[in-house]
């Protein structure tokens, strides 16, 4: 039997508020800067998406394997730093002259 997939495990009036709260939120990001608001809803999704993996990835701890468990994701961050240090000159030369 296949599991059916919850985006959310949240019950439904849980994530209506959240989403209400977004909502009543996005007026006070509005600034003078035309790229903030739109920075602000990025990071809004950003934590909104590292809070669904970090819920995801609770299933796979165990107190037996607690150092293999943070180890691996310990790793995991580790190895996305090195490649976003990489990648970040090469960006900003291709981004040169973007206002």
């Amino acid at each position: 039997m296949v599991p059916k997939l919850r985006i959310c495990n949240a019950e439904p009036a849980r994530r209506g508020s959240a989403a209400a709260a977004f909502l009543l939120f996005l007026p006070m990001a509005a600034t003078t800067g035309r790229s903030v608001p739109a920075l602000v809803v990025v990071a809004i999704m950003a934590v909104f998406a590292v809070s669904e993996l970090s819920g995801v990835l609770a299933r796979y701890y165990d107190a037996d394997h607690e150092v293999a468990y943070f180890g691996i994701l310990g790793a995991a961050a580790i190895l996305v730093g090195l490649i976003v240090w990489v990648l970040a000159p090469r960006i900003s030369r291709l981004m040169e002259g973007v206002h």
